[in-house]
């Protein structure tokens, strides 16, 4: 798309729309891992792959949250921060064999998955 062929807040919808699928794509790999790791349990190459996989996704997305150009209201920033976070620590517990973390990023990550529609 042109600049100037193109509003800067249609190409500015358009790119949101664009980072949002990204972001859901993201997150529906992260699930599919997740539960190949259930199915192989939490010691397996594929627990191994989906923590790392999690770990670098809701990393970049709590950094992407805490800079100052993200345009999320504040709270809500602050809210997914949490969650974010909250996945991280559930990604050790499943290096730890806990095998209901699994299902509680799963869960989480599904909701957040829902929201970006």
């Amino acid at each position: 798309m042109i600049m100037g062929q193109f509003g800067y807040a249609e190409t500015n919808a358009d790119s949101g729309k664009a980072a949002r699928a990204g972001e859901r794509a993201l997150l529906r790999q992260s699930i599919e891992l997740l539960k190949l790791a259930r199915e192989h349990g939490t010691q397996s190459k594929a627990a191994v792959e989906a923590i790392y996989f999690t770990n670098r996704l809701w990393t970049a997305f709590i950094e992407d949250l805490g800079g100052e150009e993200n345009r999320l209201e504040p709270t809500l920033r602050a809210n997914l921060i949490s969650i974010g976070i909250s996945i991280l620590r559930s990604t050790g517990r499943i290096r730890e064999g806990d095998e209901t973390a699994i299902d509680e990023i799963i869960e989480v990550s599904g909701i957040i998955l829902d929201g970006l529609r």
